[in-house]
């Protein structure tokens, strides 16, 4: 959230791509591999960030289907700031550690991402 704030604050020309699956799954998957399960607060069932990132300033939108989001993107890219578009998911345990006998490859995205994606497709730096 500090990101979208940040891009909002600077009306930076940004796409934030939010999978939403309503909690908190790898600090749940944490907690089971630490024999911990039960841990309150993880689930996020009434978090809205497409109405926090419109609070910030932001252009937001939720999306239902990949037609809305194709459309959504590219809507995003003509925008002035930042944009975030909030896709719902289910749920699914993060995977951490050991899973039976094989090891989590490293630098392998699993199951969710927060894509940033410039328009010009180019990171300013300084």
């Amino acid at each position: 959230m500090q990101a979208i704030y940040t891009a909002a604050q600077h009306k930076l020309p940004v796409v934030f791509v939010v999978m939403r699956n309503g909690e908190y799954s790898v600090l749940k998957s944490f907690a089971a591999l630490e024999n911990t399960p039960g841990v309150p607060g993880l689930e996020l069932p009434g978090l809205d960030i497409a109405a926090i990132a419109a609070g910030f300033g932001c252009r937001a939108v939720d999306v239902d289907s990949t037609d809305k989001l194709a459309h959504e993107f590219t809507a995003a890219l003509a925008a002035d700031g930042p944009t975030v578009i909030v896709v719902p998911t289910k749920p699914q345990p993060a995977r951490l550690g050991w899973q039976g006998s094989e090891p989590i490859q490293q630098g392998r995205l699993d199951r969710t991402a927060i894509a940033l994606i410039p328009r010009n497709g180019r990171i300013r730096h300084g």
